[in-house]
């Protein structure tokens, strides 16, 4: 008679070539504790690099981790990526922060293993570096009255109203008004009606575009990889609304019906909540994560992958703030090819408030930004 006796499930995959067995039971067991070394940013001087590496799991046949980290402390930054070998390299982590990191392990069937974590924080920059930070060309300053009538080479464009460039802008419904700008400059007045769902809107197109409707101010055969803006915003003294949503975006139209294949929003929080006075970066892109154009018109949030907000460290719209001018700037730069190392930054008079990383697919069908 022969006795039936059950086994923990347990698979067994060998290669007959290489003689290679391996066994799979319950998912991976928890890395080693992350360790860092810090290191002068080597893209940026003005931040750091930071080579993490741990030991791997003693349980389990590892085929990736899974890692996320993001500052407690000082300028918001966040990163987040999938590597194959026990180490990561983070870039352009602000200094004089707080830093948390932690790591998970996947097995080839998919099972995940617990999350490990440690901190370690950024020294503040040299004093040498504080000084050339103050001297960038992002630093907070009142820019002269017609500082675009004499443009640097790297600029595409520069509108600082006291010409009349509205006709260079493929739309544009915001009045140039005499008087209303820094220091009795020339600015132009978004006026907020209870009836309308927008003030007015100008919108700017270089770069290779899709078009002919979207009409580029430089020669139209680039692309571009990496962009920063910068306004100069005041709300009247009395303003309620907060940020009042909406500020500015850099998108990439990929097709003659506004198809968007990323967007980099800058706008406020959610309103009737204290997130209204803050801005945030919101990246967004329209493609799939092989780089598949999804989106089909403009603004196609069901087509959209949100790829997740940061907010400013410092409220920037809250009553004190109410009758004085703001300088809001912003820079980002799509992935290479292949890699998930895209950032999006956001100062606020000069000081760098909110920085994120990009994950996959945001870096295809290059066409206007």
């Amino acid at each position: 008679m022969m006795r039936r006796v059950r086994y923990p499930m347990l698979a067994v995959i060998c290669g007959s070539i290489v003689g290679a067995c391996a066994t799979y039971g319950g998912p991976p067991s928890t890395p080693g504790q992350p360790q860092f070394g810090i290191e002068p940013g080597s893209s940026d001087p003005e931040t750091f690099d930071v080579n993490v590496r741990w030991t791997p799991p003693e349980q389990g046949n590892i085929a990736r981790y899974h890692y996320s980290t993001g500052t407690d402390s000082g300028p918001r930054w966040s990163d987040s990526g999938v590597v194959r070998s026990p180490r990561a390299a983070l870039s352009e982590v602000p200094p004089d922060s707080d830093v948390w990191f932690c790591v998970r392990a996947e097995d080839e069937r998919g099972q995940e293993g617990g999350n490990r974590c440690n901190r370690f924080s950024t020294p503040p920059l040299a004093e040498e570096l504080r000084e050339q930070a103050k001297k960038r060309p992002t630093a907070v300053g009142m820019p002269p009255k017609r500082e675009c009538d004499d443009p640097e080479p790297e600029w595409i464009w520069c509108d600082d109203f006291e010409e009349d460039r509205i006709n260079a802008y493929f739309e544009a419904s915001m009045p140039r008004k005499p008087g209303v700008g820094i220091d009795g400059s020339t600015g132009i007045v978004g006026r907020y009606t209870p009836d309308r769902s927008e003030a007015g809107n100008l919108k700017l197109a270089f770069g290779r575009t899709p078009a002919r409707y979207f009409r580029p101010v430089d020669s139209g055969d680039k692309n571009y990889r990496e962009v920063y803006w910068r306004i100069y915003v005041k709300h009247p003294e009395g303003w309620q609304g907060g940020g009042a949503d909406k500020l500015s975006r850099a998108t990439v139209l990929a097709g003659s019906d506004w198809q968007q294949a990323m967007i980099a929003h800058v706008w406020s929080g959610a309103d009737n909540s204290d997130r209204m006075y803050y801005l945030k970066l919101d990246p967004a892109s329209g493609t799939d994560e092989q780089g598949r154009l999804k989106t089909t018109r403009y603004n196609d949030f069901g087509n959209l992958r949100w790829l997740g907000a940061e907010h400013t460290s410092n409220a920037v719209f809250n009553s004190e703030a109410l009758g004085q001018w703001r300088c809001v700037e912003a820079k980002v730069r799509l992935n290479d090819p292949g890699q998930s190392n895209g950032r999006f930054k956001l100062w606020v008079d000069g000081e760098l408030s909110a920085q994120k990383m990009t994950s996959t697919g945001w870096d295809s069908l290059i066409a206007t930004v």
